[in-house]
């Protein structure tokens, strides 16, 4: 039976995880999706500078949470109890 909640908890773990991270991928694509449109038909982002280096950051942080969360998403917090048989 502590197999099966300590499965099943970091299953949910998981989802929360994945879907904290959707989230903040739909805002920053939200928030950003006039830039691309406006480079495409004006050949200008129209932003400060500081600010695209201010978008250009939050994206590269965004990644590197991502990355390393995502590294830790598929293993199990003591596999040993987890998936070990009886």
């Amino acid at each position: 039976m502590n197999r099966t909640k300590l499965s099943l908890s970091h299953a949910l773990a998981q989802s929360v995880k994945i879907s904290l991270f959707e989230e903040l991928i739909s805002s920053t694509i939200e928030q950003t999706k006039d830039i691309p449109r406006s480079l495409s038909e004006t050949g200008k982002i129209g932003l400060p500078r500081s600010e695209i280096m201010k978008q250009i950051g939050n994206l590269f942080i965004l990644r590197i949470n991502i990355n390393l969360v995502g590294s830790i998403l598929d293993s199990p917090v003591c596999p040993k109890l987890a998936f070990e048989g009886t």
